[in-house]
């Protein structure tokens, strides 16, 4: 993951922001947010 070889799936994303006290759901809000960004 670290190299960006491989992407994360939904569990593994989960299970990582839970490791370093992250909140997924506000991360993962963020995420597409930019995400739609992109597509303009």
């Amino acid at each position: 993951m670290e190299k960006g070889e491989r992407r994360l799936d939904v569990v593994e994303f989960y299970s990582v922001c839970e490791c370093l006290g992250a909140d997924a759901d506000a991360l993962y809000s963020e995420l597409v947010g930019e995400f739609k960004k992109l597509k303009r």
